[in-house]
């Protein structure tokens, strides 16, 4: 099954700046049956943080026994799977050279990709699947960008001290006025000091 997510939003509340959904959102699913004409059972739970004037960690159980072959499509159905899928962040032809660097003196994590259309309104977004980027904080991102390409620089803490992200395999979600992208996992590449002798 693989479960696919939106681009989400930036918004502040409770006076903490931070990613998620306001109102409805559709998370599409894509299951991967190996017999259509055999029973299927889904048995999953979805764990959100949902908010109103506090935020609290609900689970959202899902239990669905159904044989594939007896379907019946519903338009309804596909158009709002449709919409939901627009939403998600695919890989694009457009954006290239995606790179992230890790300059561990400064604590800053920089990211840069090119598109070949340009860059309207722009925001990056990082993430990883290691408990080292788990842990890790990013504040905003400091973006700036140059013909085609973009440059965004991060800030990161960890409360567990000071993090280590070099050699980290991390997930870059760009957006580009309506264009969402998502690159897959790539590793981070390290800056280095270079010091300039002079001699005696």
């Amino acid at each position: 099954m693989d479960w696919h997510w939106p681009y989400p939003q930036r918004f502040e509340l409770l006076g903490i700046k931070t990613l998620g959904y306001k109102h409805d959102v559709v998370f599409p699913m894509t299951l991967h049956v190996e017999d259509m004409s055999k029973p299927t059972v889904l048995d999953v739970k979805l764990t959100l943080s949902s908010c109103t004037s506090i935020c609290v960690l609900t689970e959202y159980p899902i239990h669905l026994e159904f044989t594939p072959n007896d379907l019946t499509l519903l338009d309804d159905g596909m158009r709002v799977y449709a919409q939901g899928m627009s939403l998600v962040p695919k890989p694009s032809p457009t954006i290239s050279d995606v790179k992230a660097v890790w300059d561990q003196s400064k604590s800053q994590l920089q990211v840069t990709a090119v598109n070949s259309l340009g860059w309207s309104h722009p925001d990056v977004i990082v993430d990883g699947p290691s408990d080292e980027m788990q842990d890790a904080d990013f504040s905003l991102p400091r973006i700036s960008t140059e013909g085609n390409t973009l440059t965004a620089t991060y800030d990161v803490s960890s409360w567990m001290g000071t993090p280590e992200l070099d050699g980290e395999n991390i997930r870059v979600t760009l957006k580009s006025g309506e264009l969402t992208a998502e690159h897959g996992l790539m590793s981070v590449l390290v800056a280095l000091a270079i010091q300039r002798l002079t001699p005696l």
